[in-house]
């Protein structure tokens, strides 16, 4: 009988999940939260992934009820905030000696850095759920956020319908590594017994 995900999982609980068989919602916490339809969408057809032993129904039957309840590629264009690190000599002849012409934004105004601030507030979100569901300490921010933009990479974009990861690679992500965050993870070789890595 499968674990089923409860919103505060233990330890104990998120230990299981990962050597339970594959579900929905496993495959949903390991994408960092990844809304089911795109799920879906990465294994349907030719998928969008490989490694998803899923099937699109299944994803999209947990969706109703939840609701119910690439490298040599010229970038064009380049257009940072007016952060020193992107607005220097250097950058400027780097980005002048590629062809991408560079624009930046008027000062202290994100508003026109539109997309990185929507990006932002995506990963923060993400790194929030995260966090929450695993039951961890917000002192795990920056690896929540790490992960966040991995598994973001590895899901479909709603403008193309492409992974960002395959637009850059030119293949399908292999996802057959990935585990729920914030899982418990043991070192079979220490000791000549399984012992815990970290605090606990």
């Amino acid at each position: 009988m499968p674990v089923i995900c409860q919103p505060k999982a233990t330890w104990e609980d998120t230990c299981l999940l990962v050597r339970e068989a594959e579900s929905p919602v496993l495959w949903h916490r390991r994408l960092g939260h990844a809304g089911y339809e795109n799920l879906a969408k990465m294994v349907e057809g030719p998928g969008l992934a490989r490694g998803i032993r899923v099937k699109a129904k299944a994803f999209r039957e947990l969706g109703r009820r939840k609701l119910r309840c690439n490298p040599g590629r010229r970038s064009r264009g380049c257009k940072p905030d007016r952060g020193g690190e992107y607005v220097n000599e250097g950058m400027t002849a780097l980005l002048e000696k590629r062809g991408t012409v560079h624009h930046t934004t008027a000062g202290h105004s994100p508003e026109q850095n539109g997309l990185a601030e929507r990006l932002n507030r995506t990963l923060e979100e993400r790194a929030r759920a995260l966090l929450e569901d695993a039951g961890l300490k917000p002192e795990l921010w920056a690896e929540a956020m790490v992960t966040a933009n991995y598994t973001r990479n590895r899901v479909p974009s709603s403008v193309h319908g492409k992974t960002p990861w395959e637009m850059f690679y030119e293949e399908k992500p292999n996802l057959n590594h990935l585990r729920v965050f914030g899982a418990r993870a043991y070192n079979p070789r220490a000791q000549g017994k399984l012992e815990e890595y970290g605090a606990g």
